[in-house]
């Protein structure tokens, strides 16, 4: 469905990104970036709980699958310290 140009609503799970082990990861995102994106028009994601997924290596297959995505990240964590950041640019 992400081929077709007409608006959507997609809902999917995390883990249907898969989970591939690599001992070269650097290289497996070198070859996600270099095969064609399959979405047509604007792709927005809204990752619930962003905070266990998407400050690593998910986070950067999910990007080199979708280059062209805007993430939206929600999290219900509270900040337990005062100097912790509220936002991060990823």
């Amino acid at each position: 469905q992400l081929g077709q140009a007409a608006p959507r609503l997609l809902c999917s799970l995390i883990h249907k990104f898969g989970r591939r082990e690599t001992d070269n990861f650097e290289e497996f995102i070198k070859e996600l970036e270099a095969q064609p994106t399959p979405a047509v028009g604007e792709l927005f994601l809204f990752v619930d709980e962003c905070h266990r997924t998407q400050g690593g290596k998910l986070h950067r297959v999910m990007k080199a699958l979708l280059p062209g995505a805007v993430f939206i990240g929600f999290t219900g964590t509270p900040l337990l310290a005062k100097d912790r950041a509220t936002s991060r640019e990823v």
